[in-house]
């Protein structure tokens, strides 16, 4: 099972008990994995007409359960500030880094002072240009990652902008570390600055976002207008 995923019910995994968490945490990992062979390997036809057929009677059957409700936003406020040196999840089922998510990324987010720091290993299915990452996927890294800067300072804040600036190729299958960090607060505006980089030290790419904060009773009713920030 993937480092980042919980083991027990804590205040960062509230969305489900243990069990359940162990479960769709499992089936997963195992989506992503089917992701990235498909993605990466050539195939018989008559295999991937099979697996295609298996993989809509299973969907056949997922579709017929509950509807899941997230948490409310004031809920999610309260959670407790990671130690130094903690590992730490926001979202189960957030679509980057959320251990429930089969679309995720893998990202054991650890806290490092007052940085968000992860390493992380892109598989094939995030290629853009050959043995490259899609600069998308880079980006979204640092998005998500800027969120569990929001958690080390109990802020709430949207994403009102994003700059990546790509230093060099983001390779596959090598271990990366990003690492993001509150460097600008003015009013409801944080900037928020980070790095990636390779195992050997090179500076792959680098961003600027803005993050704009928000009072957690706006969120019951829905989305947030960032107008007067």
């Amino acid at each position: 099972m993937s480092p980042h995923t919980p083991t027990e019910a804590s205040p960062f995994n509230a969305d489900y008990d243990a069990e359940t968490a162990r479960s769709r945490a499992g089936a997963a990992e195992q989506l992503r994995r089917l992701h990235h062979a498909l993605v990466g390997h050539l195939h018989d036809p008559a295999l991937v007409d099979a697996v295609t057929e298996q993989l809509s009677a299973v969907a056949d059957q997922l579709e017929t359960g509950t509807p899941r409700q997230r948490l409310p936003w004031t809920a999610r406020s309260e959670r407790m500030i990671p130690a130094d040196g903690e590992l730490f999840t926001l979202d189960f089922d957030r679509p980057v880094s959320g251990p429930g998510n089969p679309w995720s990324i893998p990202t054991p987010v650890r806290r490092i002072g007052h940085k968000a720091v992860t390493t992380v290993e892109l598989g094939q299915g995030y290629e853009g240009a050959p043995q490259r990452s899609h600069g998308g996927i880079v980006a979204a890294i640092y998005d998500d990652l800027c969120g569990f800067n929001l958690v080390l300072e109990a802020e709430l804040a949207f994403t009102g902008w994003i700059r990546i600036n790509y230093k060099a190729p983001t390779p596959l299958h090598e271990p990366i570390t990003f690492a993001t960090w509150i460097e600008q607060r003015e009013g409801r505006k944080l900037g928020i600055v980070g790095e990636c980089h390779s195992a050997d030290g090179t500076l792959l790419s680098t961003c600027e976002a803005l993050f704009i904060k928000v009072d957690p009773e706006q969120m019951s009713g829905g989305a947030t207008s960032t107008d007067s920030a």
